[in-house]
């Protein structure tokens, strides 16, 4: 990949994991161990907007920018760059359209 397409791909696929660690391990359970259910419930609902329209942008940064190298030369690992940026945009878009309104009937 270019210098620059890497850069900027690696910039999404830190910022999209990053997210996905840092909410998962670190904030949700400090919410819901500190604040009462529904207070907890209410807040995620609040930031799960947001979380998955980070993943999205994330995902649409990480597949543009893999697929420039696949322009230049068509090798499998180029598509295995592309495979990984839309499995992350399609695990983001698959939770955002079906998991969050599972929240927010919890």
């Amino acid at each position: 990949m270019d210098a620059i397409a890497t850069a900027v791909f690696l910039g999404g696929l830190g910022i999209w994991l990053g997210s996905v660690v840092f909410f998962s391990f670190f904030t949700a359970p400090v919410i819901f161990a500190r604040l009462p259910r529904h207070q907890a419930s209410d807040l995620v609902a609040f930031i799960f907007p947001r979380y998955y329209a980070l993943g999205y942008c994330c995902g649409a940064i990480m597949t543009a920018c893999a697929c420039y190298p696949i322009y230049l030369e068509r090798t499998l690992g180029t598509w295995s760059i592309l495979g990984l940026a839309v499995s992350a945009t399609v695990v983001s878009f698959f939770s955002g359209q079906f998991v969050l309104p599972q929240v927010r009937d919890l």
